[in-house]
């Protein structure tokens, strides 16, 4: 059911963008995680900094994103809250 209504009632607002963007960040900061995992612990070698960095600067945007898309969700279905 979420799904359904954020690609029907959200199609065209930000909130679809920001939840489409941290999807998409959160699946590529995994690839960038299994890469460090499979450096350190597999091959114990060092990681290089530029792929930590990018593994960062993914999961901070996909964590951020998220936060956002909710909030902006909360905001927006406020009056269905019982009070």
């Amino acid at each position: 059911m979420f799904v359904t209504r954020i690609w029907g009632k959200y199609f065209f607002y930000p909130l679809f963008f920001l939840y489409y963007l941290g999807i998409t960040f959160s699946g590529v900061s995994l690839l960038y995680l299994w890469k460090i995992v499979n450096t350190v612990i597999i091959q114990g070698q060092d990681v290089n900094p530029i792929t930590f960095l990018i593994f960062i600067f993914l999961f901070t945007g996909s964590f951020q994103s998220f936060s956002w898309a909710m909030w902006m969700d909360i905001q927006d279905n406020e009056h269905l809250y019982i009070r």
